[in-house]
């Protein structure tokens, strides 16, 4: 292999690289993913979690699960970081600064026999190094990257077992305190006096939506109604007139 296919050879590595870059950024789109959904499930379970001893053992295995699963998730979030972070990648000289350097080749050699020649050579020579120190520097980097990547991808998947376990117990087993049943407390604002009432009084009280809705009995209903009844005739029955005072002037 001449010198010739040695330069295009790197400089297809070094471009090659370089779109490696932009995939590897791609690649880690899925971790980051699954990581913001782990939070989630952590956050939901820090609410949910029943601390008191109301799980029994159950509460002791839940929480050797979490602690192994956090320790997973600790080693993938480090991975992510590491493969996303932190990674400078080297690149050939811009076209200002290598038309510069051209310029000073073509300065240098003037008044040589074959100047034109010995200012072809040492650009390409130039660029060659160029090419082969960028390409080998962003190959150990992308390699370096898509291990972090293969790590971060090893930790999570080996996350999801323990993450399922947890699921199943904090539902099935009674740690979940959101599926226990919950006390009311009931407060009467306004009482209401019920008269002529001899036999006991049967009510039906149903909860839904934090609302609490009681059904009264058909005596219950008919006494307030009459109640009612009453209080509006009274409202509507008009005032008695005042009894207007005559003066009689006493008689001569």
């Amino acid at each position: 292999m001449n010198q010739e296919d040695l330069f295009n050879l790197y400089e297809k590595l070094y471009f090659h690289e370089l779109e490696t870059r932009e995939k590897i950024l791609n690649r880690l789109q899925i971790p980051l993913a699954i990581l913001v959904s782990f939070v989630s499930f952590y956050g939901y379970m820090a609410k949910g979690i029943e601390l008191s001893g109301a799980g029994g053992s159950w509460n002791v295995v839940i929480y050797i699960l979490l602690l192994i699963s956090l320790i997973l998730f600790a080693l993938s979030l480090y991975n992510f970081i590491r493969a996303f972070f932190n990674h400078t990648y080297e690149l050939i000289p811009t076209a200002v600064e290598t038309e510069d350097y051209r310029n000073q080749l073509i300065e240098h050699y003037t008044g040589y026999p074959t100047s034109g020649q010995l200012v072809e050579d040492a650009f390409d020579n130039y660029l060659y190094e160029y090419y082969a120190e960028c390409a080998t520097a962003n190959t150990k980097i992308n390699d370096k990257r898509s291990s972090f990547i293969h790590n971060c991808n090893k930790w999570l998947v080996s996350n999801l077992p323990f993450l399922f376990l947890v699921f199943l117990i904090f539902s099935f087993c009674g740690v979940d305190k959101n599926l226990k049943e919950k006390e009311y407390a009931v407060k009467i604002l306004n009482p209401i006096e019920l008269e002529s009432i001899n036999s006991p009084i049967e009510t039906r009280s149903t909860i839904e939506n934090g609302e609490f809705n009681v059904d009264l009995s058909d005596s219950v209903k008919e006494l307030l109604n009459d109640r009612r009844t009453e209080e509006e005739k009274q409202q509507s029955a008009p005032a008695p007139a005042a009894a207007s005072a005559e003066k009689i002037a006493p008689g001569r």
